[in-house]
């Protein structure tokens, strides 16, 4: 027995299973395991206990949450996940073909008796001779509520979907190029294809919607199948096209947008981003620190300034009048009404990196306080209260054993079998009624006011699961045309645009591959048809959300304060066409609801939870509509998996490893093919190897070997390991060792190789996941015709 230090923890082994760790606050998590060294319980800092449970053959058939509500898993004779049963009695079944591909996925929806019927035959339970039928004869006797095929290429890859309800079909198609790029997606809402250049790299995204019978025959274009590509040229005047450039380094320099504008990025030294502008204009000077951390930026007259602590944690941050900008002379200007300060704020954090208060100049300080799990319990004046699986609870509540959320502070909530929030009652007596496609996304809202008036709201997503309109239907029409319509343009998984009929907003980010908005650039026309463009600035406060907005000269615009769980409480708009309309990170506010949009799912800011399950089920936690243990440390930017605002220093270090290595492949590549040195093909004996081709080759293999084991090592210790204790700052000193790691994945994961198949089943309902979360590189693309 030994213990090791892991992130602030210490970590007690017994036979190098993980047995005990202690977090910085002095919280222990235990872990006990069967003879066979497969996990059997956790207990928690609370005392709370989850179970794993397993069949004879070491495979996981079931799982028991802190509540004592049981997760089933049943498999055929070749190991293969073919049914379970949710913590709420979900039923889902699975099919697969000869080459143990998933072909087919039917949902049964929460009938309890049927769910403990048919799980208990291939779940490891003892059963009466008169209920041993084999479980498929008795999910093939039963009729699923919706059901989705997936159809498949001679490679394996995904190019159909087909979900259906009854009466209710929705398709989705994909196409790829032969080097395997996804090149098309295309449902009937929208097409979108993308261009590639030879390296691979994706250099152009263009977006159509899909009219309908009636808009093609006002158009005079023939009504035509969106399922086939050939048809896609007819939509080219309707085309959002999106264009990328790189350096020979891979980081993408410029993004073009589809009115021709150009956002352009310059870096200094492997990849540090320095500027940013738009067209020729500036948008923000970034200077960094010997670690290359961001200390300071300029927005408009404003610089901002940034005070980390040794682990990288936002200390404190202030934005004055920038002394370039104002030539050194004594400044006079006002600047956001609060002197030369538009900006200022600090923090602080506990031992286990949970923030403890931040002070602001506007708001004063906000305390905040967690239990032994990293829950917040308090902040400010706001309580909070859990069961043991995590659900929040209002005071007179109990546990509640299916994790859907029944009351919570005067709101009532009501979900439909596949667990779907459909009605909500409100403390204020407002009533709004919610509609699912057959992928559930929300596609419609009805929303009954307390002044007995209603609006109606319809919503529209694309084939990679993107909200790309959303507009209020006339007098409440089920189908019909819409007002007040906004549509969204995307930059993968990022936000770019967002087009009203007057104008349009387009958004800009602190970096390319970050979801903290650092500018807003809005071009509308007035009414005597004149263009204007205006730039307007966020700053955030240290997760990522908006707390103020200046304009060009340092003006304060708008600031807002926000309850404990990320909704806007108060707003103050200094002028009256300030529009600020983020959250939490990649969270879009929607104002009829009172709902956020994040991504693949929407968030309820009152309960700080989604309204639906996870897509990818228990890959994003056992509780399936938990948002995090609190959002003053945790993100989740795709509303699929929640994480830690930041990485571990070490986590960093590798991932930039990573990205110059990669970056050397692309320039190596570049190089081989184009050949300059005019380099002979062959090696041969004494030559070095940067003195052929073939030489150059070999390099690039070893480069791959090379990243390869970065990257298991960021998948080892980074990625799929949650860290022991929920703190967003950890120490860099000690690096967990490699069998640690593993005992922690181990039990993190549910233990054996079900979860892992379970999550393949899971992720494919959103094939477009991983292409989404990485916009620009590692995608596939179609040039239009």
């Amino acid at each position: 027995m030994h213990a090791v230090s892991i992130f602030q923890t210490t970590s007690i082994l017994f036979r190098g299973r993980l047995k005990t760790h202690t977090d910085g606050e002095g919280h222990t998590t235990s872990y006990e395991y069967g003879q066979d060294g497969l996990p059997t319980r956790r207990t928690n800092a609370l005392g709370h206990t989850f179970g794993y449970h397993y069949d004879k053959a070491r495979r996981l058939v079931g799982l028991t949450n802190e509540n004592g509500a049981r997760y089933r898993f049943a498999y055929d004779v070749l190991d293969r996940l073919i049914a379970e049963s949710g913590f709420d009695h979900k039923l889902t079944g699975y099919r697969y073909n000869a080459g143990n591909e998933l072909v087919e996925q039917r949902e049964f929806g929460d009938d309890a008796s049927l769910a403990a019927k048919l799980m208990a035959q291939l779940g490891g339970q003892p059963v009466p001779k008169k209920d041993a039928a084999p479980l498929s004869d008795d999910l093939d006797s039963q009729t699923p509520l919706r059901m989705t095929e997936f159809k498949r290429d001679i490679l394996g890859r995904l190019i159909h979907t087909l979900a259906r309800d009854n009466d209710k079909v929705q398709e989705t198609v994909y196409g790829y190029d032969p080097d395997g790029n996804l090149v098309r997606a295309a449902n009937r809402h929208s097409i979108t294809c993308f261009d590639y250049n030879e390296n691979g790299q994706l250099i152009a995204r263009h977006q159509w919607k899909v009219p309908s019978k009636e808009e093609n025959a006002r158009n005079g274009l023939p009504d035509t199948d969106w399922r086939d590509a050939q048809y896609d040229m007819l939509y080219l005047p309707v085309t959002e096209t999106v264009r990328y450039h790189y350096d020979f380094n891979g980081n993408r320099t410029a993004t073009i947008l589809p009115d021709g504008r150009q956002i352009n990025y310059l870096y200094y030294g492997s990849g540090h981003l320095h500027q940013i502008s738009l067209d020729d204009e500036v948008i923000s000077d970034i200077e960094r620190d010997q670690l290359h951390r961001k200390i300071f930026r300029t927005q408009g007259k404003l610089a901002s300034r940034y005070e980390l602590d040794p682990l990288g944690c936002l200390k404190r941050q202030i934005a004055t009048l920038n002394d370039l900008t104002e030539g050194g002379k004594g400044k006079t200007k006002v600047a956001a009404g609060y002197g030369q300060t538009a900006v200022k704020r600090s923090y602080g954090y506990d031992r286990t990196g949970n923030l403890t208060h931040s002070t602001d100049q506007r708001t004063g300080t906000t305390h905040f306080e967690y239990d032994k799990l990293g829950r917040i319990t308090q902040a400010g004046n706001e309580r909070f209260a859990f069961d043991p699986a995590h659900n929040i609870l209002s005071d007179d509540l109990n546990a509640v054993p299916d994790n859907r959320l029944k009351t919570y502070n005067g709101t009532t909530y009501y979900y439909d079998d596949l667990g779907n929030l459909i009605h909500c009652e409100l403390a204020d007596g407002e009533v709004q009624n919610y509609f699912y496609d057959l992928h559930d996304q929300l596609v419609k809202a009805e929303i009954f006011k307390k002044d007995g008036t209603k609006e109606t709201w319809s919503y529209s997503y694309d084939a990679l699961g993107r909200r790309i309109s959303k507009g209020r239907l006339k007098d409440g029409e089920v189908s019909g045309s819409l007002e007040e319509e906004t549509r969204f343009v995307w930059d993968g998984s990022h936000l770019l645009q967002e087009v009203h009929p007057d104008g349009r907003y387009t958004y800009i980010y602190t970096d390319p591959d970050s979801y903290e908005p650092l500018a807003q650039v809005h071009n509308r026309t007035n009414g005597e048809g004149e263009s204007r463009q205006q730039i307007h600035y966020f700053h955030c406060d240290q997760i990522g959300i908006p707390r103020e907005m200046t304009d060009k000269d340092g003006n304060l615009l708008w600031f807002g304060n926000y309850t404990g769980w990320g909704r806007l409480k108060e707003e103050t708009k200094v002028t009256g066409t300030a529009h600020q309309p983020f959250r939490l990170q990649n969270q879009y506010a929607d104002h009829e609801t009172g709902l956020h949009y994040n991504f693949f799912r929407y968030y309820e800011p009152d309960a700080g939870r989604f309204i639906n399950q996870d897509p990818i089920g228990l890959w994003g936690g056992f509780n399936v509509y938990q948002f995090a243990p609190n959002v003053q440390g945790w993100l989740d930017i795709l509303g699929l998996k929640n994480k830690f605002a930041f990485d571990h220093p070490d986590c960093i270090t590798r991932r930039k490893k990573i990205s110059n290595i990669e970056n050397d492949i692309i320039k190596r590549n570049q190089e081989i093919k184009a050949n300059p040195g005019n380099l002979p093909y062959k090696h041969k004996s004494g030559m070095k190897p940067r003195d052929s081709v073939e030489g150059h080759i070999q390099l690039v293999e070893q480069l791959k070997e090379t990243l390869k084991k970065h990257k298991q090592w960021l998948n080892d210790n980074c990625d799929d390991l949650p860290p022991p204790s929920p703190g967003r700052c950890t120490s860099p000193s000690s690096v967990p060792n490699t069998q640690t790691q593993e005992n922690l994945k181990t039990v993190g994961k549910a233990a054996g190789t079900a979860a892992a198949i379970y999550i393949g089943y899971k992720i494919v309902r959103a094939v477009a996941i991983s292409f989404v979360a990485t916009p620009v590189a590692g995608a596939g693309s179609l040039a239009l015709p």
